[in-house]
């Protein structure tokens, strides 16, 4: 293992009686630090939700409470949030429809004898007073062979006031856990789930503005039936794009490593994605000061543990050797970390898990330095 030095663990975020998860985090344009997320849930799963945030004046010494950025009728999270060079805050967030009565939410599946659906008639109340103009607004179309079903409405807001205001929602082609990433060129990249079938490719050159679909890629990966989901994106110093993804085999519950795409050309065209060496999922991608690619991610298998691990030569090989743990959980259901680089150069990663068995999970932090 690297040698690493932890400054401090600490709670983000907690609401006592709500789910918090899947978060993620900037430094704003006045310094001010954001950590957004999906809170005001029920659980993992389940028709309540909305994009919620927390700021930090003082480094992420202190958190402010969550202020609602976006609460649609729907189910809202998949939040990621970033920084562009125009100092633009850029929040991306999904927008799904869960009903109890939804075949794919059996007590029978493999998520619901895990437990994920156990709280499905609190949905009922929410899932009903939803309507068709709501449904219509927010999502795609209904699923030919689901009643309950919709594709999953992708999303994008604007803030040029350091995340206090946000612009009104922008409809994109695809979505993902971490959101867009900025190029040298100064466009932005957003790879993103497109439809069950693909993964998306989408730029922006107008600083967020609007997007086009770059490119198409192909999420189904092997005959396993395995797919590529989740992707973040990261561009090195020589200008190289790096894509990695969760994989995952439907329907089962599958701990595999991460898959990795390149592009030399600021994402047009795409290497075939290969399997790494790095255990986890999903990735978050951060380039250091230093110029190294810092990648962290969940290990949801024993030790479970918030990870990470270090290239230095521009995302071709992965020191895994020297894979350092953040924060070790003792309770399940957790992960999905995401980093911020301080200008001392202390990192703040933040992940999201219950601290107590019998607590519902909230947003937490791991403030450390690598030595070395």
């Amino acid at each position: 293992m690297k040698k690493i030095e932890i400054l401090e663990k600490k709670t983000v975020c907690r609401v006592p009686g709500s789910y918090l998860g899947w978060p993620t985090i900037t430094q704003a344009p006045n310094k001010d630090l954001l950590t957004v997320f999906s809170g005001d849930r029920f659980g993992h799963v389940g028709m309540k939700g909305s994009v919620q945030m927390v700021r930090s004046k003082d480094n992420g010494q202190s958190w402010g409470d969550p202020v609602t950025i976006t609460d649609t009728p729907l189910s809202d999270g998949s939040t990621g949030i970033m920084t562009t060079a125009a100092g633009t805050v850029i929040m991306t967030f999904s927008t799904e429809y869960y009903h109890p009565d939804d075949p794919r939410f059996s007590d029978d599946s493999v998520y619901g004898k895990a437990g994920f659906f156990k709280d499905k008639e609190k949905w009922r109340p929410y899932a009903e007073k939803v309507t068709d103009e709501d449904l219509e607004k927010w999502m795609g179309k209904r699923s030919a062979d689901n009643r309950f079903h919709f594709e999953i409405g992708k999303w994008l807001r604007r803030s040029t006031d350091n995340g206090f205001t946000w612009e009104d929602p922008i409809r994109v082609a695809a979505d993902s856990t971490c959101g867009p990433v900025q190029l040298s060129d100064g466009s932005l990249l957003y790879p993103g789930h497109g439809d069950p079938e693909h993964l998306v490719i989408q730029h922006s050159f107008d600083d967020g503005k609007s997007w086009e679909i770059t490119v198409m890629l192909d999420s189904r990966i092997d005959a396993k039936n395995g797919y590529l989901c989740e992707p973040h994106a990261v561009e090195t110093d020589e200008g190289r794009v790096i894509i990695m993804f969760r994989y995952e085999i439907r329907d089962v519950h599958y701990k595999s490593v991460l898959w990795q795409a390149e592009s030399v050309d600021r994402g047009k065209t795409w290497s075939r994605p290969h399997p790494t060496n790095v255990l986890g999922e999903p990735p978050h991608l951060l380039k250091l000061k230093n110029g190294s690619l810092l990648l962290t991610y969940g290990r949801r298998r024993d030790p479970f543990s918030e990870r990470a691990c270090f290239s230095h030569d521009g995302g071709r090989t992965w020191d895994i050797a020297n894979e350092v743990i953040l924060h070790e959980h003792a309770f399940g259901d957790f992960g999905y970390p995401a980093s911020v680089e301080l200008d001392d150069g202390t990192i703040i990663t933040v992940y999201y898990g219950r601290e107590k068995a019998d607590e519902l999970q909230c947003i937490s932090a791991t403030y450390w330095r690598p030595l070395g």
